[in-house]
């Protein structure tokens, strides 16, 4: 595979113009009359798009996790792979009056005093281990900060940073394919179980294949695809599953499995506007309870995220689980920013 010359703090091509995809993004939101929406949106649109299955996202949880993709971002970049074939880093944050008038980039906690502005979406970019800041382009333009760049250190993370999402190519990088590409060179060099980052690198650009089925839904043939990958914070296994009619996205689900808990976790559960009212949600909450069955999960757990929790969305979403069978509880979590959960228990019949 050839490699990509572009610097890993370019727009991937895949976002497509940044602008029209943020307007996309709102359009497909509860609330599109808002100036501001969740960062989700944004990779939601992209994943509408015709190649939607050939990336993902999750959530990271913490500055370690975000810092560490940042360290594996430049490593994959100076091995060959930038732009689409490397991780992008983005996250939400509370801005304040001082964010605004930053003449260094910096961003510094506010004093109490200080006027709540509003929420804000930028790219990382780099993660400056010497100063211990992670570096981001800012869309304010040059006569903000250092040149239009700012600096963000964990303090400010910690308080005001309210989700990191990681987006990634699916075919290829962290999956069972790869991870056994990994063992092979490790045993090759006669160092098995020993990977470093040169053997992490050279397994990236391994093919993950799609797994896909053909279902009748409405009265129409749909396209069940599916894609396994291991979550790059922790190395949970991670489905990703689309409904496709034809090239229009139906619905997407994005599973995470803790083997050792026994959980499965629906990351994302999500139907376009337009698609609403016509099952898919239903039957991705059986794909979900089908999937987690195959890996002997006992519980399964669909998260509510404050993005789909406005007016309309939270009532929607509670009828949806509480049809469904599943249990609320809400308990709001900060990374990521959630209002809480629907969960079920999996008869023993199924496992």
């Amino acid at each position: 595979m050839p490699a990509d010359t572009r610097a890993p703090w370019d727009p991937p091509e895949w976002l497509g113009d940044p602008v029209a995809t943020w307007l996309a993004a709102r359009a497909i939101s509860d609330e599109p009359e808002v100036q501001w929406t969740f960062p989700i949106f944004v990779w939601r649109a992209v994943a509408v798009s015709p190649t939607g299955l050939d990336f993902g996202y999750e959530f990271l949880e913490s500055w370690e996790e975000t810092t560490a993709a940042l360290l594996v971002q430049r490593h994959v970049h100076e091995s060959g792979f930038g732009g689409s074939f490397n991780l992008h880093l983005s996250f939400g944050m509370r801005v304040f009056d001082s964010t605004l008038r930053s003449t260094t980039g910096r961003l510094a906690l506010p004093e109490p005093s200080e006027h709540f502005r509003g929420r804000h979406w930028v790219s990382a970019v780099a993660w400056d281990q010497t100063k211990d800041e992670i570096v981001f382009p800012n869309s304010w333009g040059f006569r903000w900060g250092d040149g239009g760049v700012g600096y963000i250190r964990e303090e400010y993370f910690n308080a005001h940073v309210d989700s990191v999402i990681l987006n990634r190519p699916t075919w290829m990088g962290s999956s069972p394919a790869m991870d056994e590409k990994m063992k092979t060179l490790a045993w090759r060099r006669g160092t098995p179980g020993q990977i470093d980052q040169d053997i992490y690198a050279e397994a990236w650009h391994t093919p993950n294949r799609i797994k896909a089925k053909t279902v009748m839904l409405n009265d129409g043939q749909h396209d069940i695809r599916r894609r396994m990958l291991y979550t790059f914070a922790k190395g949970l296994p991670f489905d990703i599953v689309e409904i496709r009619e034809g090239e229009d996205l139906r619905g997407r689900l994005h599973l995470v499995h803790d083997l050792q808990s026994r959980l499965s976790t629906a990351t994302e559960l999500w139907v376009p506007p337009s698609s609403r009212r016509g099952g898919y949600g239903t039957y991705l909450l059986s794909l979900a309870e089908e999937l987690a069955s195959g890996v002997s999960s006992q519980r399964l757990r669909f998260l509510l995220h404050e993005a789909d929790a406005g007016e309309l969305g939270r009532g929607r979403a509670t009828a949806f689980a509480e049809s469904a069978g599943l249990q609320w509880t809400w308990n709001s979590t900060s990374l990521p920013v959630t209002v809480g959960y629907a969960q079920k228990t999996i008869p023993e019949d199924n496992l």
